[in-house]
């Protein structure tokens, strides 16, 4: 999995919980703007069943009261992951899907220079 896609995710995570459609636009960035897509949707998928395998992402739903993580197990997260994400448009399926990060993944993503793999501004650029 590219290192690019997971540190963008894992970066855009920091602020807030982030959707899925937030998710989307993270893989869309770390390979360089493209629009979305079924190669999109796939890379998302795989980077984010990574995430989740690795302990660094919780996925749920959330509300005014705050983060609910999914039951019961990671492969049926991901099952359902792909499911929401097959069956229509993000317009459909973006916020019914919502990441959070775990203290691992806070350590991790804390440790990601902004923005990701891009090192800082050039000189005299604006910010």
């Amino acid at each position: 999995m590219d290192e690019a896609i997971l540190d963008e995710l894992l970066y855009d995570a920091q602020d807030d919980w982030l959707p899925l459609v937030g998710a989307e636009g993270s893989v869309r960035t770390a390979l360089g703007d493209v629009p979305p897509g079924p190669e999109v949707h796939r890379l998302m998928i795989e980077a984010l069943a990574q995430l989740l395998s690795d302990g660094l992402l919780v996925v749920g739903v959330a509300d005014a009261q705050g983060f609910h993580p999914w039951e019961p197990t990671e492969a049926g997260h991901v099952a359902r992951l792909e499911e929401l994400v097959s069956n229509g448009t993000s317009f459909e399926w973006g916020y019914s899907a919502w990441f959070d990060l775990t203290p691992e993944g806070q350590l991790r993503a804390a440790t990601i220079p902004h923005p990701p793999d891009k090192g800082a501004p050039p000189a005299g650029s604006p910010s």
